[in-house]
């Protein structure tokens, strides 16, 4: 699978990025309403990668799977979903 969208960076040392959600529009999450649950995407990439500057628009490759356990999202529960590959992603 193959998802596209913008870096808001987690965890990050400068420039460089260790885990950061994938957001589907620039600037969400941080100075915009956060998008919906499903459309937040947390990543873990394999290795750490260089960004310029937060929101760089990226293309994630990796494999959705079920992972079993409970999310609180907006005080509901939703379970969890990750991809693997190149990384680990996991739906919010």
């Amino acid at each position: 699978m193959r998802l596209e969208g913008y870096v808001l960076p987690i965890d990050r040392e400068q420039d460089l990025v260790y885990e950061f959600l994938l957001v589907p529009w620039l600037g969400a999450c941080s100075h915009a309403p956060q998008p919906p649950p499903n459309q937040m995407v947390h990543v873990i990439p394999s290795a750490p990668f260089r960004i310029a500057h937060a929101y760089e628009f990226v293309s994630v490759i990796g494999t959705v799977h079920s992972l079993p356990g409970l999310h609180l999202v907006s005080g509901r529960p939703r379970p969890p979903s990750r991809a693997s590959s190149q990384g680990k992603a996991s739906m919010l």
